[in-house]
Parts: structure tokens; sequence; C-alpha cells
């Protein structure tokens, strides 16, 4: 009997220890992965940062040979420069374009370059620089201008384009959403009837809104 007990008391150690073993490994994994996810987040490269982008009052990008310039007016609305008779899509410009530059990370940074025409680039005698694929000139309610410059595809991952900015001698490996969301020609960002309608619903209940208003002040 005692020895059924003894050996059922080593039995209960054991069962004890595989637990305290099994979630003390568990945890140590955790930690690693958690400091793994921190130094990464600490190591981000930071390619370009555009935080105010509703205060871009017009930009100049490249699709598929043509240069579409947009501005946007007083009353907030988009125009095509070459037809103003185009209705632009506030949401596709702003959400789906221009909020792409809040903050445009990079993978690699690679330090400037003798030769940058491996990376898509070209350095012209006044030291501009030609891009390969895209070029995106913005322009903010202050002047304040800024221009990225997009290369080539990169020949490992086509996920991802090489990218200068102005001012920055870097050359970074960026994300390809970037050239994707600056390469939409004007039918993709044209307003739709159903858009328009929503505008010119929301307008209208503004306008009634602030007369109201306005009638109980008088």
């Amino acid at each position: 009997m005692n020895k059924q007990k003894k050996q059922f008391v080593v039995v209960v150690i054991l069962m004890a220890v595989c637990i305290i073993g099994y979630f003390g490994v568990g945890k140590f994994y955790k930690n690693q992965e958690e400091k793994e996810y921190e130094n990464k987040e600490a190591t981000a490269i930071t390619a370009f940062e555009l935080k105010d982008y509703e205060k871009i009052t017009a930009f100049n990008y490249i699709t598929n040979g043509t240069s579409i310039t947009l501005t946007k007016d007083s009353d907030g609305k988009w125009h095509d420069s070459s037809d103003a008779s185009v209705n632009i899509s506030k949401d596709s410009v702003e959400t789906d374009m221009l909020a792409k530059l809040v903050s445009v990370t990079a993978d690699e940074k690679i330090a400037k370059k003798d030769d940058v025409s491996q990376y898509g680039f070209t350095i012209d005698d006044n030291g501009n620089v030609i891009a390969e694929t895209n070029t995106i000139a913005l322009t903010d309610e202050d002047n304040t201008t800024y221009t990225l410059y997009i290369g080539k595809e990169n020949p490992y991952d086509t996920s991802k384009y090489y990218m200068m900015v102005e001012g920055n001698d870097n050359i970074y490996l960026v994300d390809s959403d970037i050239q994707t969301a600056f390469s939409k020609n004007i039918s993709d960002i044209t307003e739709t009837t159903t858009e328009a309608a929503t505008q010119e619903s929301t307008e209208v209940q503004t306008e009634e809104i602030t007369d109201e208003a306005e009638a109980r002040t008088n």
C-alpha cells in the first residue's frame, strides 16, 4: 500500500512538473514574440509622412503615360484640370489616394548611390530626379510642395517598388499600394450618380440647418 502511495505521489509530481513546464514554455515563447514585435515596430523605416493630407489643394501624377492634374476649389470639391465639367469623387481622391501618404513605411532604406538607374531613376544635368514609373507632385494650401518618385518594381518581389522623396537622397523599398493608388484613370475617380446625389442631399440638409439656426437667432 505504501508502495502504491509513493508511486501515486511520484506521478502527481511528474504531472505537476509537466503542467508547469508547459505553461512556462508557452509564456517564454509569448514573451519572445512580443519582443520581436516591439523590435520590429521600433525599427520601422519611415519613408514619407503627409499628416495633413486634407490640406492638399492640387496634385499631379502619371498613369499609362498620361499626366493627370487634380485641383480642389474653395468648396472642397475636386476637379480635373483638363476638363472642369468632370465631377471627381472626393472619397476616391482623399480616402483612396491621398490618405495612403499619411505614413509611408519602407522595408529597406538604401543610402545614396552614384548609379541609381538600377532602381529606376535618372538624375539629369540639373540634379532633378526622373522616375521610371511615376512622379507624384503635391501642393498644399500653404503652397508647400512634396514630390515622390516611383522607380522600378522590385525584381524579387513584385509587390514592392523603389521610391525616392524630393530633398532626400535615400532610396526606399515600399509597398506597391502607393503606385496602385496613384495609377487611376479619370474614369476611376469620377463621381457616380449615387455619390453625387448623396453629396447634394448632404449640402441641402446643411444649408437648411444653417437657415433654421439663423432664423432662430433673428
